[in-house]
């Protein structure tokens, strides 16, 4: 059961990045367009906090 109930929840987190990914190729964000492991973190980084960002809008602005 413990076993399921981690699969479960791996599923559940690939879904949802999954999702982060496919909105960021949705938007010309799919390839890298720069070099080098510290670059592409960076943009990573970047990405993830955009994502973030963008989160926290929708949840302040939807009604209630």
């Amino acid at each position: 059961a413990c076993h399921d109930a981690d699969m479960v929840e791996l599923r559940r987190k690939r879904r949802r990045i999954e999702t982060v990914n496919a909105w960021f190729k949705a938007h010309g964000l799919a390839r890298l367009t720069l070099r080098g492991l510290a670059k592409a973190k960076i943009a990573g980084l970047l990405q993830a906090r955009a994502h973030n960002l963008m989160l926290a809008h929708h949840y302040r602005t939807r009604p209630a």
